[in-house]
């Protein structure tokens, strides 16, 4: 099942997620308790760190796993077929060079930057007694959570679509792909959280690709993306067919390449 691979790691941070938290509140009885160690505010800064956000990832990768086993077992989805091991390299390949210039060494210098700036100035102006040393250690961690997110996960998220199912199931309102669980149409808390703005099927290099763009809520507005879904060999009329209805359900035109004069 496509949902496997999200469920599995869903269990791994979820244990990593426990273990964290109990170092957490371990440490924050040590200090209520007087009882702290020379080590105890490390500990207490990786526990934190180890403890909110892998558990939150955790929740997102269940409920992951879970749609794309339901999309795969609809019998309703618009298209459906399986990736050649080459594909499925070439696909996770390109969709990490398509995200480099978000995370480019210039942006992270910058963001880093202005933590270090906002860091001192909360420093001097609301924990004027607290130790230097703490105060660099904390800093130092909310650095590496930068760092981890701008050059970890993008590897990360390139490992698990090479090595997850090779399956492909597209639906009206999203698609299933190697590591991959993607909403294009989508709302949250009764506002629209996703919302469809172009298909297109376009010829890349030797294969065909359909490209679902769409645009999430963020705090500043919308922000835009693209669903990269490869197509086989023999599969192009199905991937066109599907964009089509995609393209009509969501009141947008679809573009395909091939029949463009």
């Amino acid at each position: 099942m496509p949902g496997s691979g999200h469920i599995k790691r869903g269990i791994y941070l979820f244990l990593l997620g426990v273990c964290g938290t109990v170092l957490f509140v371990w440490t924050i009885i040590s200090i209520i308790t007087q009882t702290k160690g020379p080590y105890t505010d490390l500990l207490m800064i990786i526990g934190g760190a180890t403890s909110f956000l892998p558990l939150t990832t955790a929740g997102i990768n269940f409920w992951q796993g879970a749609q794309a086993n339901k999309l795969y077992r609809d019998e309703a989805a618009l298209a459906r077929w399986t990736l050649s091991q080459a594909e499925q390299q070439e696909n996770a390949e390109a969709v990490y060079q398509g995200g480099k210039s978000s995370r480019s060494a210039g942006v992270v210098l910058g963001a880093c930057a202005f933590l270090v700036v906002c860091a001192f100035i909360i420093k001097q102006n609301a924990f004027q007694n607290m130790g230097f040393g703490p105060f660099v250690l904390i800093l130092l961690g909310f650095m590496a959570i930068i760092l981890y997110i701008a050059f970890m996960v993008p590897r990360l998220k390139k490992r698990r679509m090479r090595s997850d199912s090779p399956d492909v199931v597209i639906g009206l309102n999203g698609a299933v792909l190697p590591g991959q669980y993607v909403l294009w149409n989508r709302r949250q808390a009764g506002m629209v959280a996703a919302r469809l703005n172009a298909v297109s099927l376009v010829r890349e290099g030797g294969g065909d690709v359909l490209i679902v763009g769409y645009e999430t809520l963020a705090r500043g507005g919308y922000m835009k993306e693209n669903c990269r879904i490869p197509v086989p060999d023999g599969k192009r009329a199905e991937a066109a067919q599907a964009g089509r209805k995609i393209a009509e359900a969501g009141r947008v035109e679809f573009r395909d390449e091939m029949e463009t004069p």
